[in-house]
């Protein structure tokens, strides 16, 4: 949220279908990942996302098939294949921090792809790598980011995953979060103006 606000491109990368996603109404795993796949792109237009989001439709990265086909598929996205764009910072979830092994998974195999697509291209210039927080908060980090000018964005974004925010309050829970951080970032320094980071 805070890039694009900023004017910057973002590409967003949806490795998983969403079909294996909690549900609280019957619904079969086809429907509930087309579902996901329209919250998605709701998501990327409360971001105001440039181009849409790059969905890979994987019912799963548990197989050694899916993880090899998202592995395959993310060094494509890396190298331009895929879509046209510089890749210099890359936002993934912890590979061992994050509470949902999904998101862990994802993470591993993005570092994975980046380490294949930079072999293939040595003299390549490696991107940034930051992993965020989402189910879970980091006992330390190493970058803070101001994000009160677009917390209210960003929790759009999430509620837009309405299926998802329906029995559990997701935005809430990043709300405190987001607010955690920017209470217990420093808390030896006066900072008055920071409401909310990540």
């Amino acid at each position: 949220a805070r890039y694009r606000a900023d004017g910057r491109r973002v590409v967003s990368v949806v490795v998983t279908d969403g079909r294996r996603s909690p549900r609280s109404t019957p619904r079969s795993d086809a429907d509930m990942a087309v579902l996901r796949h329209s919250e998605t792109l709701r998501a990327a237009r409360c971001l105001d996302l440039d181009v849409p989001p790059l969905q890979l439709g994987l019912p799963d990265v548990k197989t050694t098939a899916h993880r090899e086909s998202a592995r395959t598929q993310l060094a494509a996205v890396m190298r331009g294949e895929t879509l046209d764009h510089d890749l210099e910072e890359l936002f993934l979830p912890h590979p061992e921090l994050e509470d949902h092994e999904t998101h862990r998974l994802v993470a591993s195999l993005v570092i994975e792809a980046l380490s294949l697509v930079l072999a293939q291209a040595p003299d390549a210039r490696p991107p940034a790598l930051w992993c965020y927080e989402i189910w879970a908060p980091f006992p330390r980090s190493d970058r803070l980011e101001d994000v009160t000018s677009c917390r209210v964005t960003k929790e759009r974004a999430i509620a837009a995953h309405a299926s998802q925010c329906q029995d559990t309050d997701y935005v809430a829970g990043v709300r405190g979060l987001m607010r955690y951080r920017a209470v217990f970032s420093n808390p030896h320094e006066v900072n008055l103006h920071m409401e909310y980071a990540e």
